[in-house]
């Protein structure tokens, strides 16, 4: 999804070229080869490090100038160019890494191109994937020389070589000419481009829109250019979204970001049983990943089938054990639908045991969670609460949360002839809740009541004769009367 961070690091031309396999053989022939166990410790290092807010080691890593080299062409960079691209790129993806949690998967060769597999997952709702392009530097550390992102189907270098043409329009003319060509139709529209991509970035989104539906059709199909749409469609416009998606597939059908973008087509059309293909098409892309075994639980909570959601849950946390997410579906599971207490409290054992969490502050995550009073009061609880377990973390490393900050459960069900709020799975995106034993989205109806609003805390309903009225945990209203 988006791109991460990366600073500036300043080198001599020399020491640049040597950064490359190539140059390496010649000049550099003490450098020992890069191999697989050497790509896999810097992923995990990369993680460990990342995921407790230091973000060094990558950043360190970054070859900002060999990126450079490899969007343009060139092997000289003018110095002058280099520093105005080195600030625009650090401001342009300054916020990028917010909220953003990375874990590595594995290191594999894609047509002949060493790669090192990260998930990266949006706190806030949404996952990708990313792949570091390696090289062995000339100190014998590992170098970043290139990133490919699974959204758009597309290396890092691919990408800046079209965002940069503001910058070398203004800048250095000669080169702009030498990548493009001089009748480059993206050269006749650099100010609609330029200006759809600053609206963008400073979330007006909707502006974006009047800016994109002016171009000419060639580049509404660039990738470049759609992927700016798609990102202001997802913002603000789920039928222009979903329009945005079926372009983008219509355009380029073989793409590796297909499976990934269309997820979310599907979920928003309801359409789970594709949507599942779709995430079966993407777990075999990456050679496997138990995130995505989360993920077919979230769908299969979607289609009411809670057996199989709660069995893709335990699968996940069965190949990745610290996967916080899933324990949080199968809790919600636990409290919300079953109220089986006591699988929730050995849930919470599993989950103090893979994270390396103390029983106390396992226990105050639990206990600040308005949704979980009624299972915090449970017996079952409060065995599990007054006979702890403690298990002291090992590492400096901040553990996460065990239960998510956007993922809000309460057992208890409702009364009859009552709407009760149960559940709030918040993401900015799709977020969704469970009422009267329901799982709904926003335009959903609920015993008559259409879902308007779905916020963190609360749900907004909308009553057929056009009546306001927000459900709160653990405050039910009458189905059929006034609020």
């Amino acid at each position: 999804m988006k791109s991460l961070v990366a600073p500036g690091l300043r080198l001599s031309i020399v020491l640049v070229l040597l950064a490359f396999p190539a140059f390496a053989q010649t000049a550099a022939p003490f450098v020992r080869p890069l191999t697989d166990a050497d790509c896999d410790q810097f992923g995990r290092d990369v993680e460990t490090h990342w995921n407790a807010g230091d973000h060094s080691v990558y950043e360190k890593a970054m070859d900002l100038r060999a990126l450079l080299r490899r969007a343009t062409g060139e092997q000289q960079i003018d110095d002058a160019f280099w520093q105005n691209f080195k600030q625009g790129y650090e401001t342009s993806h300054a916020a990028a890494d917010t909220g953003v949690e990375l874990k590595f998967l594995r290191t594999h060769t894609v047509d002949g191109e060493r790669r090192i597999l990260m998930r990266r997952v949006m706190r806030q709702g949404g996952f990708g994937y990313l792949e570091f392009i390696p090289a062995r530097g000339t100190s014998g550390r590992i170098r970043i020389v290139d990133e490919f992102s699974y959204t758009t189907g597309e290396k890092q270098s691919e990408i800046l070589k079209r965002i940069m043409v503001p910058i070398l329009a203004e800048k250095d003319k000669p080169l702009l000419l030498r990548m493009f060509g001089e009748k480059s139709e993206l050269l006749d529209h650099m100010d609609d481009f330029h200006e759809l991509s600053t609206l963008t970035q400073s979330g007006k989104y909707r502006e974006g829109f009047a800016v994109y539906d002016r171009l000419p059709a060639s580049l509404q199909h660039e990738k470049f250019i759609l992927a700016l749409y798609l990102k202001c469609a997802e913002q603000s416009d789920n039928q222009r979204y979903l329009a945005a998606i079926d372009l983008w597939q219509k355009t380029y059908p073989k793409d590796p970001s297909i499976d990934l973008l269309t997820i979310d087509a599907f979920v928003l059309r309801k359409q789970f049983p594709e949507a599942l293909a779709d995430i079966d098409r993407l777990d075999k892309s990456v050679g496997g990943d138990p995130y995505l075994d989360y993920y077919r639980g979230l769908l299969h909570l979607l289609m009411k089938d809670y057996d199989k959601a709660k069995a893709d849950g335990y699968r996940a946390i069965d190949r990745e054990p610290t996967l916080t997410r899933a324990y949080d579906l199968i809790l919600d599971l636990d409290v919300t639908f079953e109220r089986n207490y006591s699988s929730a409290v050995e849930m919470l054992t599993r989950l103090q045991t893979a994270k390396a969490i103390s029983h106390d502050k396992l226990a105050q995550i639990v206990e600040s969670k308005a949704g979980y009073r009624r299972f915090v009061a449970s017996p079952e609880y409060r065995a599990w609460r007054g006979s702890p377990n403690a298990t002291t973390p090992t590492s400096n490393i901040a553990a996460t949360p065990a239960i998510e900050a956007n993922a809000t459960v309460a057992s208890a069900a409702p009364a009859p002839g009552s709407l009760k709020l149960q559940s709030i799975m918040f993401a900015p995106k799709n977020p969704s809740a469970v009422i009267n034993n329901q799982f709904v989205m926003v335009g959903d109806t609920v015993e008559g009541c259409k879902v308007a609003v779905i916020e963190k805390q609360s749900v907004m309903l909308e009553t057929p004769t056009g009546e306001k009225r927000k459900l709160l945990f653990g405050a039910a209203v009458s189905a059929n009367s006034r609020p």
